[in-house]
């Protein structure tokens, strides 16, 4: 039997002659484009066909087995790694072309290779996936007539016909395996009742529904007389659709009942829920208000107090003031009044000398020679201004002393907020975001510089990048520095290898909103739309900066705010980019180095190797790298300078300054004061 031409998007039978087969076995193939699969189909002659060979022709594989793991699609030109994992060519090499120099892996087992493998086409694999997408095999029917009560199929030819599977009850015909497929895939015909093969169909139907099967003025009376006495297949076909309905019906009415009832427990629970919500909400507000309250006459109290400390001070500096003024005055008449006999005496003494009278010279002179009051004129005048130096020391002392204290307690207000409220909902994380972000000059103070020899701060107000709709607002001024003689002539020092430094766009993590210039850094909550670059951090929240240091020496500032912590440090510009691991992380790996800087203090990190830095926290922190000398230093800036800790280890590549932020926390690179303005 050869091929059979069938109708436009069906498939055929193939039936090969019987050759090359002892046993006798016919291999019958049912080809379309729905699978894969292969049978064969014992004759009667040859049941005693061996277990092992039977065990072998029923091998079957499934599409996913044919599947790249990396665009999900069948195979096209199909290669291996060394690992033997299977891939597309073009899938795999465009995933190698994007990794770093000298790390090639594989994406399934990560297993790495060096150098990279030189890939070839799997000519075997090929063919199979060609053949998998150009025909695909399902098992056959039992197709040929030959049995007891098979019924032919109504649309095969006459000399070939096969053995129906299913009679249609709109149709009235029966059909094989091949002609019933449409019934199967055709929308319209997909509605019609299809029942087992049935003989002789259209005389199984009672006379009203063979009404109008007859050909016009067709048949004899005795014909029209006989009549089928059984039970009508269209009758039964109506009355167990009937009950099909009302079946499902019932079970339709069962589930909706069950979805009602879960739908009005979850109403019921949500109201409960949204209920309790609102009082918590309302509490929350009335307890906010309630604080905020007794802030304000908190503050409004310590200002009084201030404002009488101040009256109090002002009085004992003005009553020091008259004392020393009063005594100065006091010294000055005195001083004035021996001037004053001084410059008479000098005048008696002129004119005796000028005199002629001897008799009246040698009277007058012993009376001229006898000296003045004794002591006045030897008295030492001085003004006490050491009195008045002291209290500017003592004034300076208790503005230091309060931004201390100040720091410290609102410190313990925002950590006691956290603890009662961190669980109540998203209102209060909100309400805590916008009095962390409103609270910056409070909580790290930044009182006017009492000093005339330093700078005043500067004010730096960066603006989100554009298309960061609904980010959180980022703008605080720099620290004010008060440093002492000593401290100004180290950071000056300090200053003179300053460098200019901007963040990397490419290796920004999405969590990480870049400021103006870019010259910041703020960690939000929702990634931004940056485009994919290899270079990129996916899992950490970190940015490295463009510009490396390659020798000598250099020096950067920074300044950081928020709730959580940041990572200020160092690294080559190997570190790994993607994943989470110790490798990508700053201070964990041996490329990298950092300081990690929190509201509790300090800790050093190089080798996944912890040092813990006891140091009060400071906003600004001074990064001094000799690079060549194999040292770095990381110091606090604020009123003094202070060294908090030096790596020393010889480093053998350009560093890079790199930071990783905590969520809601904000990075500023501070303005170059001074140097030459590039790295050295």
């Amino acid at each position: 039997m050869g091929w059979m031409t069938l109708r436009k998007g069906y498939s055929c039978i193939l039936t090969p002659p019987l050759h090359n087969n002892t046993t006798g076995v016919r291999k019958s193939f049912f080809i379309n484009n729905t699978g894969v699969n292969r049978r064969i189909r014992e004759t009667p002659e040859d049941r005693a066909v061996p277990a092992a060979e039977m065990a072998q022709a029923n091998i079957s594989v499934t599409e996913s087995q044919f599947r790249c793991p990396v665009c999900l699609d069948i195979l096209k030109d199909p290669v291996s790694t060394p690992c033997g994992h299977t891939y597309c060519m073009s899938c795999i090499n465009n995933y190698w072309d994007q990794a770093e120099s000298g790390q090639f892996s594989c994406p399934q087992c990560r297993e790495t290779f060096s150098p990279r493998p030189v890939l070839r086409r799997n000519t075997v694999l090929a063919e199979v996936v060609d053949k998998l997408k150009l025909s695909e095999m399902i098992t056959a029917p039992e197709l040929y007539l030959g049995g007891l009560g098979d019924v032919p199929c109504d649309f095969c030819p006459a000399e070939s016909k096969l053995r129906a599977v299913k009679s249609c009850l709109v149709c009235l015909a029966s059909f094989c395996e091949l002609h019933v497929l449409p019934h199967r895939d055709v929308g319209t015909l997909r509605r019609h009742k299809l029942v087992a093969a049935v003989e002789c169909l259209a005389e199984r139907l009672c006379a009203q529904h063979r009404l109008g099967l007859e050909p016009a003025g067709g048949g004899s009376e005795a014909e029209a007389a006989v009549e089928w006495s059984g039970d009508c297949l269209l009758c039964e076909a109506d009355q167990e659709e009937v009950h099909n309905v009302d079946a499902q019906r019932a079970r339709r009415q069962l589930q909706l009942r069950e979805c009602l009832r879960m739908i009005q427990g979850r109403t019921q629970s949500g109201e409960r829920e949204l209920e309790e919500f609102q009082q918590s909400l309302e509490s929350l507000k009335v307890s906010a208000s309630a604080v905020l309250e007794d802030s304000e006459a908190l503050f409004a109290d310590m200002a009084l107090r201030l404002e009488k400390t101040k009256a109090e001070v002002r009085a004992r500096l003005e009553a020091k003031e008259r004392a020393v003024v009063g005594r100065a005055e006091r010294d000055i008449e005195m001083l004035e009044k021996d001037l004053e006999e001084l410059r008479r005496r000098d005048e008696e003494i002129s004119r005796l000398l000028q005199t002629e009278d001897n008799a009246h010279f040698l009277q007058a002179a012993p009376l001229l020679c006898i000296p003045l009051t004794t002591g006045r004129h030897s008295r030492v005048f001085s003004l006490p201004t050491e009195a008045f130096s002291g209290a500017r020391r003592a004034l300076c002392h208790l503005r230091s002393r309060m931004e201390e204290v100040c720091r410290e307690e609102v410190d313990k207000i925002s950590r006691a907020v956290n603890e009662n409220y961190v669980s109540g909902g998203e209102c209060v994380k909100v309400f805590q975001k916008y009095i962390k972000y409103h609270s910056y000059p409070l909580y790290w103070g930044g009182g006017r510089n009492l000093s005339a020899e330093n700078s005043k701060p500067q004010q730096i107000q960066p603006t989100l990048s554009a298309g960061q709709h609904g980010a959180v607002p980022v703008s605080f001024p720099l620290s004010s520095l008060s440093l002492q003689p000593a401290d100004q002539r180290m950071r000056a020092v300090f200053l003179r290898f300053s460098c200019r430094l901007s963040l990397d766009p490419d290796t920004a993590h999405p969590t990480l909103v870049l400021l103006e210039g870019p010259q910041g850094a703020h960690c939000g909550e929702e990634p931004q739309s940056y485009p994919p670059h290899p270079q990129r951090f996916d899992s950490v929240a970190q940015v490295l900066c463009r510009e490396g240091q390659f020798g000598g020496a250099s020096y950067w500032e920074v300044e950081w705010r928020g709730g959580g912590w940041v990572d200020i440090g160092v690294t080559y510009r190997g570190i790994g980019r993607k994943g989470g691991g110790k490798p990508c992380l700053l201070g964990r790996n041996e490329n990298s180095w950092r300081l990690r800087c929190t509201h509790a203090g300090y800790a050093a990190w190089h080798d996944n190797r912890k040092t813990t830095v006891a140091a009060p926290p400071c906003p600004r922190i001074g990064v001094f790298l000799e690079r060549q000398k194999g040292a770095l230093s990381f110091y606090s800036v604020s009123d003094t300078v202070v060294l908090l800790h030096t790596f020393r280890c010889p480093f053998s590549q350009p560093l890079y300054p790199a930071f990783r932020l905590d969520l809601d926390s904000t990075l500023l690179i501070c303005p170059n004061e001074g140097g030459n303005g590039h790295p050295t």
